[in-house]
């Protein structure tokens, strides 16, 4: 089967099972809809199987790190911001034995609110 190329709105896909339900055939609803027959085709084979009309939403990728791993990366950044995501990668590492990318560090720190962003820190000047 091709790669979809368009999105039919749900009141389309709608209609088109109402008249499935009504006992049209493909063509008849094909010519009725303005659209081709494998379009009229694929609606009506993906209500059978789900029963739906909507485009069921997917769980996406799984997350690479458990709540636990989540909180220990939170802690290690809150005691000193100035730590680089590579450096506090390798303490979650050595600690916990998972393995992780320092960019789940940052991905990590920034659900948090956090950015790498810090105020540099300046020598005390007297006059």
């Amino acid at each position: 089967m091709a790669p979809k190329r368009k999105e039919h709105s749900n009141e389309f896909r709608e209609t088109i099972i109402k008249h499935f339900l009504n006992d049209d055939s493909e063509r008849e609803i094909a010519v009725k809809m303005l659209c081709s027959r494998n379009t009229v085709h694929s609606v009506i084979i993906k209500y059978k199987k789900t029963k739906c009309i909507a485009n069921i939403l997917g769980r996406g990728r799984k997350r690479a790190t458990t709540t636990r791993v989540d909180k220990a990366i939170q802690r290690k950044i809150k005691v000193n911001r100035r730590k680089s995501a590579s450096s506090v990668k390798h303490e979650i590492e050595k600690e916990l034995k998972v393995t992780i990318s320092s960019q789940t560090v940052r991905r990590r720190a920034h659900e948090v609110g956090l950015y790498g962003r810090v105020a540099r820190k300046k020598p005390y000047v007297n006059k």
